[in-house]
């Protein structure tokens, strides 16, 4: 397995055909720009989706789905090594 990349990210606004904006997130890897996601505003009700590239199709998520991902991911994921010493702490009773 390889080690994970973690490029420095760019923030780039689009005007997109229909008269709107989006916004995308890219990365440099490797000497060449990669888009890493874009968030576009569904024209019919302006809900916020971000869209990914997933091997050859294009899939899109709420925004709302993946903030609500994120602030939970932000207080319950740890490494195996958090885990580890909290274990250890509570051996300690």
């Amino acid at each position: 397995m390889t080690d994970p990349l973690r490029p420095a990210l760019s923030r780039l606004w689009s005007s997109e055909p229909d008269g709107g904006m989006s916004l995308q997130l890219s990365a440099t890897i490797e000497g060449r720009e990669h888009a890493l996601l874009t968030v576009l505003a569904d024209p019919r009700d302006e809900a916020l989706w971000v869209a990914l590239q997933v091997d050859d199709a294009c899939v899109q998520i709420p925004l709302e789905a993946l903030r609500k991902a994120l602030e939970v991911a932000a207080e319950d994921v740890h490494s195996a090594e958090w885990f580890a010493r909290q274990d250890a702490d509570g051996s300690d009773v």
